[in-house]
This record gives structure tokens, sequence and C-alpha cells, in this order.
């Protein structure tokens, strides 16, 4: 039987053919076969009757040779594609008037496209992050060398402040002494009157110099607290004593409540007391017309509270945001009528952070501030 007999014959079959079989050359020239999975042959082709029949083998979805969600379809060259291939090329000397196209299925990812959209993602966050971390270290440097203006004047204004704080007593004592020495007084009661503003001014000179060798030991972080038990009542009656002819001389009216059956703390009785001065000093140097200051002492819970109040200038908001900052002061003119040099509130709260305590403060524009100070009745670490 002849070659192309035999393929004729084995086309009139019905049998089925299956994305599962595979269509491949014979040893006899120009016939091809179409053999299952196992191996058997189902049909014979001559590479003509192939070429006439190729259609037969296409399928609606195409030639499943799916690979990973693509498949291969085969279609004449003069006829168009359902939709368009990735990829398409020729199928060669077999079938030259053939093309072959490379699709996805649907609902698969073209891997090209995937890899491409990731990449224009990553580039595109990459180009975000960079832009955001240059941003944020911009405005890092930015608040860096805003602070670090900010702190060098507030220094040059410390040191300019200083200097004058520090003339300004040693220029009167200068002047009372050459004053005595040169005899040029009239008799002892402007003798002793003399001596009593050297006096006032070689305080307020030792107030000034404790105040800055206290910033100092801030600074280095090595002050060194002497925490015992101490009543209330004795912190405020040594911090009044001190200012006792402070608030004489300059007509001060000085009204003290101490609430019954205080509670002992355990503080630095020298640190709490320094902190009740500094309170006392911001009240005298900004009461002008109503020279009033009230000191308030009460339990509250297991805290023992001190109040200074006073009737003088007072502060707007942004004042009482600042006034616990170092240098910080409310009027920085040398021709101010107030002295300071902007230590002693921020001393204040180093102390009475070290003491486990809180500080606040209210105020209002020309009716006076109130400070309030509370200590723990047992610091936590000496209970």
């Amino acid at each position: 039987m002849a070659q192309e007999d035999m393929a004729a014959e084995f086309l009139e079959s019905e049998t089925e053919i299956t994305t599962k079989n595979s269509l491949s050359r014979t040893k006899l020239p120009d016939v091809w076969q179409v053999r299952t999975k196992n191996g058997d042959v189902l049909l014979l082709y001559t590479t003509q009757k192939l070429k006439d029949n190729i259609q037969y083998l296409r399928y609606p979805e195409g030639i499943h040779l799916r690979r990973n969600g693509f498949y291969v379809e085969a279609k004449p060259s003069n006829e168009s594609w359902r939709q368009k291939p990735f990829m398409e090329l020729s199928a060669g000397q077999a079938l030259p008037d053939w093309s072959l196209g490379l699709f996805f299925y649907k609902g698969d990812c073209d891997p090209f496209a995937a890899a491409e959209k990731q990449q224009r993602t990553i580039y595109l966050w990459t180009s975000i992050l960079g832009i955001a971390a240059m941003g944020i270290l911009v405005g890092m440097v930015g608040r860096y060398q805003i602070r670090q203006m900010r702190l060098t004047r507030l220094k040059n204004d410390f040191v300019a402040t200083v200097t004058h704080e520090l003339k300004t007593p040693l220029a009167s004592m200068r002047l009372l002494t050459d004053t005595l020495l040169e005899g040029r007084y009239r008799d002892e009661t402007q003798v002793r009157d003399y001596l009593e503003l050297i006096g006032k001014e070689n305080h307020r000179l030792s107030r000034l110099i404790d105040n800055f060798l206290t910033f100092s030991r801030m600074e280095r972080n090595k002050r060194i607290f002497d925490f015992r038990k101490v009543h209330p009542a004795d912190i405020v009656n040594a911090a009044i004593e001190s200012v006792h002819e402070k608030v004489s001389a300059e007509g001060f009216e000085l009204k003290i409540n101490l609430e019954p059956n205080l509670p002992e703390i355990v503080a630095d009785r020298d640190g709490l007391v320094t902190v009740l001065i500094n309170l006392f000093d911001n009240a005298f140097k900004y009461s002008e017309s109503e020279k009033w200051i009230g000191v308030h002492v009460y339990a509250d819970k297991a805290m023992v509270c001190f109040e200074v109040t006073d009737r003088g200038l007072g502060m707007s908001r942004r004042e009482m945001k600042n006034i616990f900052e170092r240098f910080y002061q409310v009027d920085q003119r040398l021709s101010r009528k107030v002295g300071g040099c902007g230590l002693g509130l921020s001393i204040v709260k180093f102390i009475v952070d070290a003491h486990g305590g809180e500080i606040d403060v209210t105020s209002e524009r020309m009716l006076g501030s109130r400070f309030g100070v509370k200590i723990p009745v047992l610091l936590e670490n000496h209970s």
C-alpha cells in the first residue's frame, strides 16, 4: 500500500485528538503520526494532508502547550490573530505558510509586564523614600541650625547680662566704700545707711554667684542633693528669713498661709529653700504698683504644695511656655528695671525635677502670676 493511501485511510478514522497527544515525524518520508501519552499511534498524516487539515488541530483556546501560564497557537499566515500574541514567529520549513503565536492565559499575569510594573513601583517608592529622607534630613539640619543660632544668641545675651549684673553691685559697693574712706558723710546715721547698702549689694552679688554655681553644676549634672526628712514650715521660714530685709526695704506685704498638720517630706532642705527664694525674687522683680506676695503651703494627697503668688506684671501664654528655659527672660533689654540673668526659674525646675516633683504656672497680663511646686511626701528612692 502506498504511503499516501495509508495516511488517507488513517485520516478517515474518527479517533479524537486531545491535548495529551503529540504530533511527530515517522521514519517514513513525509509521514507524520499522532501518538498518545502511552505511545499508541492514533493517526498518520502526510505532510500535505497535515497542511490541509491543520485547522483540525487548532482548538478554541489554541494548541495547549501550556507552560507556567502561556500557550502556543498556530494559524495560516494570511489569517488574523484573535488577539495580539506576546510573540509571533514562523512555523518553519515544514509549515512555511503558518505562524506560531505565544499567548498568556486570561487571569495569568504577563511576567515581563509584572516585572516591569514591579520595577516601576520599586523606582517610585525608592524616589519617594529618598525625597522624604532628604526632606527629613534638611528639616533636622535646619532645626539644629536654628537651635544652635538661638542658643548662641541666648548665651551672648547671658554673657552681656552677667557682665551687667556683676558690674552693677560692684560699682555701687565701690562708690559707697570710696565715699566712706574719704570721709564724705554727715554723721553716723549716714555711715550706717551706706554700710546697709553695701551689705544689700553684697547679698545680691552672693545670690547671683550662687545661681551661676548652681547653673554650672546643672550643666555638668553634678548637683549633689542631701535628702533628709524636713518639715515644710522649716523650708518656708528659712526662705522668708533670707528675703526678710528686702521685703521690708521695698515695702512688700508678705502673706503666709501654712495649712495645719502638714506631713514631713524627704527633700534637700537647702535646695527647696533656693526654690522659694528664686520664686520670691521673681515676684520682687515683676511687681510694680501692688507689692504683695502670698505663700500658701498645703497637703494634696501624697504631695506637699508650695504656692507663691504675686500681683505683678504677669505673662502671656507664649512667655509662660519659655520661662523655665535657661537664659530666657521676659524682658531681655539691659536697660530693663528688673535684674537677673535668666537662670532663676530654670534652676527652680532643675531642683524640683530632682525631687520627683512638679511645677506649674498660671498668669495673666497685669494681674500677676502663681507658681505651684509639688513635692512628694516620700521620695520614691528614699521611701
